[in-house]
C-alpha cells in the first residue's frame, strides 16, 4: 500500500453518489491540500453542460477522452485531492486514466454496497450510467467496477448509513492518519 505524501496526489474514486464529492470538500482543510474536480473541469471545457448532457450531446468518447486530458492535468501538480468522476477508474483496460492514477498517486477508493447505492441514488436521474427503472442493468454495473475498485491502494468501505463525519473518520484511518 502506497503512503500519502506531499509528492502524491490523493485520488478519489467509487461509483457514483460513493461520497467522493462530499469527503473531497472535507478533507483538503484536515490534509492541508486542495481540491481539484475532474467533472468540474470537464464542465468548464464544454462550456458548463452538465455531464449527462455531455454524454448526451458529444458521446462518452469524447467525454473520456476529455477526462484522460484533465486526469494528466490534476496529477502534474501535487497536493491535491482529486474528485474523480464516477467512471474515471472504472472503464474496461486498458485504461489510461487508471494506469495514471494507480502509478502517480495515492488512490483511495470508496466501496458503498449495492444496496446503499441504490438507496443514495432513488429518484435520481441526472447520472448517465444509472438507470433508474433498471436494476438489472445497474446491478451488473456495479459488478463489473468492484474488480477495478480492488485496484485501489486504500478501500474505505461503506455499506450502511454513515454520517459525513463517520466517513470523513474512517477515510483518515484507512489512510493511516488518525
Amino acid at each position: 500500500m502506497k503512503n500519502l505524501t506531499p509528492e502524491r496526489n490523493l485520488l478519489l474514486v467509487g461509483t457514483m453518489a460513493s461520497g467522493k464529492t462530499t469527503q473531497s470538500k472535507v478533507l483538503p482543510a484536515l490534509l492541508n491540500r486542495r481540491r481539484f474536480s475532474t467533472d468540474d473541469r470537464i464542465r468548464e471545457r464544454f462550456g458548463g453542460l452538465e455531464i449527462n448532457d455531455i454524454f448526451r450531446i458529444h458521446g462518452e468518447e469524447k467525454f473520456r477522452a476529455m477526462e484522460t486530458e484533465v486526469v494528466r492535468e490534476a496529477l502534474e501538480t501535487p497536493g491535491f485531492i482529486i474528485d474523480c468522476g464516477g467512471g474515471t477508474f472504472f472503464q474496461k483496460a486498458p485504461n489510461p486514466n487508471r494506469q495514471l492514477m494507480i502509478g502517480l498517486g495515492v488512490v483511495l477508493g470508496f466501496d458503498v454496497s449495492f444496496l446503499e447505492l441504490c438507496r443514495r441514488m432513488e429518484g435520481k436521474t441526472d447520472r448517465p450510467k444509472w438507470s433508474p427503472n433498471d436494476m438489472d442493468a445497474n446491478r451488473r454495473l456495479y459488478d463489473e467496477r468492484q474488480q477495478y475498485l480492488r485496484q485501489a491502494d486504500h478501500l474505505v468501505c461503506i455499506d450502511e448509513v454513515l454520517t459525513e463525519e463517520q466517513v470523513t473518520a474512517r477515510v483518515l484511518q484507512t489512510l493511516g492518519i488518525a
